[in-house]
């Protein structure tokens, strides 16, 4: 694999990417924490979106990619986006999904997944290569809740 998608080889001069995991049910947020620390990334992690903004605003200077599910309690995964968004608009978000691809945002990483397809999707997110949440979507989940 090439060394960005594992967030930085051995020996590397450059500290990895950290992602900020949030997802409600804890035993997904920690099987997903530990999927990407094997790839080599640096891990935040939060079972409630709201403490994810707090964490967010005291780590956002070393925060690279937020994999947020998108149905939780309080803040939906987009809404999550949108209010991350306002602090910093370039943020890479990967979303993650039980539900229907009908209320899944594009490009939402269906659960379960493989390892692979999670390092591949941060992989892309990272590097550019998948579009921005738009907007509507966002509002969208947010009326559906």
């Amino acid at each position: 694999m090439r060394d960005r998608e594992l967030g930085g080889s051995v020996g590397s001069t450059k500290p990895a990417e950290t992602v900020l995991v949030v997802d409600d049910d804890v035993r997904i947020l920690a099987l997903t924490g530990e999927m990407l620390r094997v790839a080599g990334y640096r891990v935040l992690k939060s079972n409630v979106a709201c403490e994810a903004v707090l964490i967010f605003e005291r780590n956002g200077a070393e925060i690279d990619l937020v994999l947020s599910d998108v149905q939780m309690p309080g803040l939906t995964g987009p809404e999550l986006a949108g209010r991350l968004r306002q602090r910093s608009p370039d943020l890479p978000i990967v979303f993650m999904t039980g539900c229907t691809e009908d209320c899944a945002p594009p490009d939402a990483l269906q659960k379960p997944f493989e390892m692979e397809d999670l390092w591949a999707k941060i992989s892309d997110a990272l590097n550019g290569v998948l579009a921005a949440t738009p907007a509507s979507h966002a509002r969208e989940m947010k009326s559906e809740a």
